[in-house]
């Protein structure tokens, strides 16, 4: 795990209450299909179906949350992974934030965006480069999108990795750096 990031285990109360706080907090958008699975177990699943705009109007845009969490020694909660995922069903458009094992790594988060509302199992999936994000965080950037009315700006997104050597890698497109002398001044 990146030190710019840290995970607190929750108390199952913790938890608990999280599932509350977070149903509460995203049923402001549309409507909200919420499940907590696992409590009883050693894996648990706290699940977010946001659909908006809700109510009888059709759906324009879908959001899916998972975290995805496992039981520590001291018996609380550890984050394991969590997929934020903004669906726009009106332009067929994604924008995801991921935190999972990645290329040997045990907690990568990235992202992913491009055309096509739904990823369909066995295409290729190319990661960009992100920051961890907290739910909410994750929300607040996926109904900014909603209210523009526009897709995400993929192109804002930089590759996965930069691999200075000009060889490809797991996470997508290579990008070579230049590595002699920064030049005074540009022509």
């Amino acid at each position: 795990m990146p030190a710019s990031a840290e995970f607190v285990a929750l108390s199952s109360g913790g938890v608990r209450d999280r599932f509350d706080r977070l149903t509460s907090h995203l049923d402001h958008w549309g409507d909200v299909i919420a499940r907590d699975i696992g409590a009883a177990t050693g894996r648990r699943l706290l699940e977010f179906q946001l659909l908006a705009p809700g109510g009888v109007l059709s759906t324009e845009v879908e959001a899916l949350f998972r975290e995805y969490y496992q039981r520590n020694r001291a018996g609380g909660w550890d984050i394991l992974k969590y997929t934020y995922e903004y669906l726009d069903l009106v332009r067929s458009w994604r924008l995801a934030f991921h935190l999972h094992p990645l290329g040997g790594r045990s907690k990568v988060a990235h992202a992913h965006c491009g055309p096509g509302a739904v990823h369909w199992a066995g295409e290729p999936s190319v990661h960009l480069r992100a920051i961890e994000y907290e739910l909410r965080e994750a929300n607040a950037e996926f109904m900014r999108l909603y209210a523009s009315g526009r897709p995400p700006e993929c192109s804002a997104f930089l590759p996965m990795s930069v691999n200075r050597m000009g060889m490809t890698t797991p996470f997508g497109p290579t990008v070579i750096i230049r590595t002699g002398p920064t030049p005074d001044r540009c022509d």
